[in-house]
């Protein structure tokens, strides 16, 4: 199948697996991922502007609307929301709307930025391959592919951007698996080659702030992995046509280790399963990955 310019509806209602699919049924169950549905959120529509702004800037007048200072469910919101949905824009908050004029012009001073958009490139353009082993049609969308410099740039939009904060995202959100899925779908899908793999994260602060990361090959060894291991398990739902949820039965649960406060905390087998112990972070990213 040829590259193919899609919106993220298009996209995401296509046929062919995605790396969030890949990623929900590995990590979540396969039930989550076959019958779960795409949440709109206000999050996820400042990602998307957020990714107009920094990728296509010349859209933004066209593509997003600043909305009234209002609450969301008053008749003010309300009308403004019918006139955006009409005009086929994005609705922000003032606020939101603000930040992501900033990030625009901060977007124009990253030199990863400014190289991948100096020569040719896809952007927002979708890949499909089928894959050899197990038949699934795979595919993928990546932010921006510079074809002079053959690097693939990822934009994640992030509550935190920092060294730490992005690390515990990696494994979070599964950023480790999309690197493998975009470089072997986009490579086999279009005979590009991918010599460089960035992530650009900004983050919504006041001021916006943004870093840029490539994963160590122990990462990317890993996400390949997980990458194939998804694609296995998802190809046998489909041979099967089960697609399992949670264990039945009734498990035997107790705390997570941080969570005793006054009993010693038990040790060996009873641990097992335990997660390890933090805070959700919010992903402002406009699917989270494709």
């Amino acid at each position: 199948m040829p590259i193919v310019p899609q919106t993220d509806e298009e996209y995401h209602g296509g046929e062919g697996y995605s790396k969030s699919f890949l990623h929900k049924a590995w990590t979540k169950t396969p039930f989550h991922a076959k019958f779960g549905k795409r949440k709109e959120t206000t999050a996820l529509a400042v990602g998307k502007a957020a990714h107009i702004a920094i990728l296509q800037p010349e859209l933004l007048d066209t593509s997003v609307t600043r909305g009234p200072a209002a609450r969301a469910n008053s008749n003010v919101w309300k009308e403004a929301q019918d006139f955006a949905d009409h005009a086929g824009t994005i609705l922000l908050k003032p606020e939101d709307h603000d930040t992501v004029m900033l990030i625009r012009d901060l977007a124009a001073m990253v030199p990863e930025i400014v190289l991948m958009q100096s020569g040719d490139q896809y952007t927002e353009t979708a890949a499909y391959h089928t894959d050899e082993e197990t038949g699934l049609l795979l595919k993928t969308k990546p932010d921006i592919y510079s074809i002079e410099h053959r690097i693939i740039g990822d934009v994640k939009n992030m509550a935190d951007a920092s060294y730490l904060a992005f690390q515990r995202d990696i494994g979070k959100y599964g950023y480790h698996m999309q690197h493998a899925v975009y470089e072997d779908v986009w490579t086999k899908g279009t005979t590009l080659p991918v010599d460089g793999f960035f992530f650009i994260v900004f983050e919504k602060s006041d001021p916006p702030m943004v870093a840029c990361y490539e994963l160590l090959p122990s990462a990317i060894r890993e996400g390949y992995e997980q990458y194939r291991a998804a694609v296995e398990l998802v190809a046998k739902c489909e041979e099967t046509g089960e697609w399992p949820g949670y264990p039945s039965g009734i498990q035997k649960i107790g705390l997570r280790r941080f969570d005793h406060k006054l009993t010693p905390a038990p040790e060996g087998p009873e641990l097992d399963g335990e997660d390890e112990e933090g805070e959700d972070e919010e992903e402002l990213d406009a699917l989270p990955e494709a």
